[in-house]
């Protein structure tokens, strides 16, 4: 029989391989998810832990309340996954890991879609909270826009109606995403977008009642609907503000939002605003777009689309 191979040696849970003098070091007594110093060569190493069947191997982000790492499941082969660890620090607090639970159930109960992240299993093992989802290999939006400058008119109205294809898809099970912006969605391809994260996401009932306690509004400022800042209850109509936000931010390489403060910045969603009449509007944009652009960012829900399937009528249109 053949060496074993540093993913097999993985799952043995015998032996840390260092990557980069292929030491074996025996993983008794090293923090589980931390960098360590190798031994043998010095270089650092990341101490892996096994969860349910994922051995998590790799950092892969982190945000406030959880980390995502890459692993490897026991069944699923070289696939590579995601998954997300509720931090310690928040494994006793009711809500914050009510949130994380509701999240992957969501997330679980939307069925698989070529534009979205696609769910595996959560749960609890070696007391930690996990979800996992495949993971997607490819450059953030929000990173490429930054790179780029910004995209051509074609190419974002093409992500636009793949990330819509995606929010709709989901509002057909009965829940209203909520949360587009460009850091949430990642391009395998220049022409294949991906949507991530169920944070904000809520059955489309719950997100359209009024709400009656503001203590706190959660989203990315430059891409808050005006309904969200003052209490009203939230659909399809909403999303499609932020989408407006999303395709100005890829055209333009600049937010409508931008600067200031949280509250300056919420006192201009709830204010009237219109890309056409923006001077850093770069010249090669139709006027049929800044036209499209300004209905979905509409201050009233009344006056932009009606639908997601509208909006991406209103896409194909634009030829």
């Amino acid at each position: 029989m053949g060496a074993k191979s540093f993913r097999d040696t993985f799952f043995d849970l015998d032996a840390v391989i260092c990557g980069e003098c292929r030491k074996s070091i025996a993983p008794s007594g090293l923090p589980p998810l931390e960098f360590v110093p190798c031994p043998a060569c010095g270089k650092s190493l990341f101490v892996p832990l096994l969860v349910s069947d994922f051995m998590l191997f790799e950092p892969a982000g982190a945000g406030g309340m959880a980390s995502v790492y890459k692993a490897y499941h026991r069944e699923l082969g070289n696939e590579c996954c995601a998954v997300k660890i509720l931090k310690n620090e928040f494994r006793d607090d009711e809500k914050v890991v009510r949130d994380f639970l509701n999240e992957a159930e969501i997330h679980s109960q939307v069925p698989d879609h070529p534009h979205l992240v696609h769910f595996i299993e959560s749960g609890y093992d070696n007391d930690l909270y996990y979800y996992a989802m495949n993971f997607v290999t490819g450059e953030k939006l929000l990173r490429l826009v930054e790179q780029q400058g910004r995209l051509q008119e074609k190419h974002a109205l093409l992500i636009l109606d793949q990330v819509l294809s995606a929010v709709e898809h989901i509002a057909a099970h009965g829940y209203l995403y909520r949360d587009v912006n460009a850091a949430n969605i990642i391009l395998p391809s220049d022409k294949n977008a991906v949507l991530l994260d169920f944070g904000l996401a809520m059955p489309s009932d719950e997100a359209d009642a009024p709400v009656v306690d503001m203590k706190e509004v959660f989203g990315t400022p430059e891409y808050l609907p005006p309904e969200r800042l003052v209490g009203c209850g939230e659909d399809e109509r909403s999303t499609i503000y932020s989408l407006g936000h999303l395709a100005t931010f890829m055209m333009t390489g600049a937010a409508i939002m931008k600067g200031g403060s949280i509250t300056k910045m919420a006192n201009k969603h709830v204010s009237s605003l219109r890309l056409g009449r923006r001077s850093y509007v770069p010249q090669d944009i139709s006027e049929r777009t800044l036209e499209f652009i300004d209905r979905m960012t509409a201050q009233q829900p009344a006056d932009r689309f009606e639908s997601f399937a509208a909006t991406r009528e209103a896409i194909a249109a634009l030829g």
